[in-house]
């Protein structure tokens, strides 16, 4: 009798074990090619936000892609709302599920309400910041940027 239970123990965690072992995930890579309208291949950061569009920045913009194709984000002169520079250094998504964009002449995070970006530093505001070259974004426990 105690040859059976241990028998069946044994028999039970090497069914679970071939199990384990026996599934393979499945991999999916796309390649996208530029006519596609991810225009850079010089991507910097990738991050996903809550709502499932992934993000992706570059030294020559910021792209967001909603699994069918890209919306291309853009550095604009005279638009405020636009991105401070089409070189980006970092992607931040923080607690309140708000994308950071730190990029070579300033910071700024992206409005959802507005499909625009709002600007915290950038080369007609340094914010009290030493410099606009802003290599990454963070935040602490209390959630402060």
């Amino acid at each position: 009798m105690m040859f059976g239970r241990i028998g069946l123990t044994i028999m039970f965690f090497l069914t679970l074990t071939w199990n384990l072992f026996g599934q393979v995930p499945t991999l999916r890579i796309n390649y996208f090619p530029r006519d596609n309208g991810l225009l850079s291949s010089s991507i910097t950061s990738v991050t996903q936000d809550s709502t499932g569009f992934i993000w992706i920045s570059s030294r020559d913009g910021l792209y967001k892609y909603d699994g069918y194709g890209f919306t291309g984000y853009f550095s604009k002169q005279d638009d405020s709302t636009s991105i401070p520079s089409n070189n980006i250094n970092h992607l931040f998504l923080d607690s309140k599920d708000r994308l950071w964009i730190a990029t070579a002449m300033g910071v700024c995070y992206y409005n959802k309400d507005l499909d625009n970006f709002i600007r915290v530093a950038d080369s007609r505001n340094y914010a009290g910041l030493e410099g606009i070259n802003i290599p990454q974004v963070s935040e602490d426990l209390k959630g402060n940027i």
